[in-house]
């Protein structure tokens, strides 16, 4: 990626690190990225198709066919939160995320010592809240 500016040209995004897709995780990274992933879940409930309001689940009649709160189905068929922004699937909400970037940039050219600077994205309101909702996450 490259940041044009004027007169000067200025490059280079430092890359994150991330294992290649054939790396072996032991079972106890597998664990702990899985519990991750179901805290996120439920840390994001308000941003994603799920029901919220879990605490009504826990007390039903297991055999009874279990029946959505019409908020949720609300949530579901206009695909629309409450406050008008659009919801999100986990994989949707994630994809959304990635797009805040931390870019360190410097002179094309120049030597490893110039100075250089680091520019992130701000924040979209939704983005904000969802990282306002894992901060929520206790372990």
């Amino acid at each position: 990626m490259s940041i044009a500016t004027p007169g000067a040209a200025w490059s280079r995004v430092e890359p994150m690190t991330i294992p290649p897709a054939n790396a072996t995780l032991a079972i106890s990274e597998i664990a702990i990225l899985r519990r991750s992933a179901i805290d996120m879940l439920e840390a994001w409930r308000e941003l994603l198709f799920s029901d919220e309001g879990q605490e009504v689940e826990k007390n039903r009649d297991p055999v009874a066919p279990a029946k959505r709160p019409a908020r949720a189905l609300k949530k579901v068929h206009s695909q629309r939160l409450d406050y008008g922004t659009e919801v999100h699937s986990f994989h949707t909400l994630l994809m959304d995320l990635a797009t805040i970037v931390r870019s360190t940039c410097h002179r094309k050219g120049g030597e490893p010592s110039e100075l250089r600077f680091t520019l992130t994205t701000r924040p979209s309101a939704k983005q904000k809240r969802a990282l306002e909702l894992l901060d929520t996450i206790t372990v």
